[in-house]
């Protein structure tokens, strides 16, 4: 039987996400923690709760296999779905992918150790969530919950439809 999660030897993930932390501002704290970039082998997607295909996850690896192995976090990419995406779209998805992981900063942005030593950190959840069905929102208008979210959408579709005109 064939692996199912293979390191990602040519360091495809790895040059991206290197450039990444080291030309955007909101990532140059990631320099200090040891990320493990992952192949998923598969022909079929895996599926989030929605129903939609996963193309990337990023886990904080439990203390043991940060120990043992010397990495912090893992980030898993599903190999077939990655070949299908463009050069844009496999960058953002790395963005999206380290932008889950958060850097806990004291002073002076020094970073927050335990006390074996290791970075603290946290995988933080998606800040623009907004689950409802299109007749409800016709029906009903925007639940209050969601008109924040809402409100960032529609400055980013303004913002895309700027660019393509």
């Amino acid at each position: 039987m064939a692996k199912l999660v293979v390191k990602d030897k040519k360091k495809v993930l790895k040059a991206i996400a290197n450039d990444l932390i080291g030309t955007k501002k909101r990532f140059r704290v990631l320099k200090e923690l040891h990320i493990l970039y992952v192949w998923r082998l598969s022909d079929v997607p895996e599926y989030d709760d929605e129903g939609r295909a996963i193309l990337a996850t990023t886990r904080k690896l439990p203390p043991r296999e940060r120990d043992i192995y010397g990495y912090d976090v893992e980030i898993k990419v599903w190999r077939d779905g990655w070949k299908r995406k463009n050069k844009n779209q496999q960058r953002r998805t790395m963005w999206h992918e380290l932008n889950h992981i958060e850097v806990e900063q004291g002073e002076n942005f020094s970073i927050n150790k335990d006390d074996d030593g290791r970075a603290i950190f946290h995988i933080k959840p998606h800040d623009v969530v907004i689950t409802t069905f299109e007749d409800e929102l016709k029906r009903f208008g925007l639940p209050g919950r969601d008109v924040n979210d809402a409100t960032i959408l529609s400055r980013a579709l303004k913002k895309r439809k700027k660019r393509e005109s």
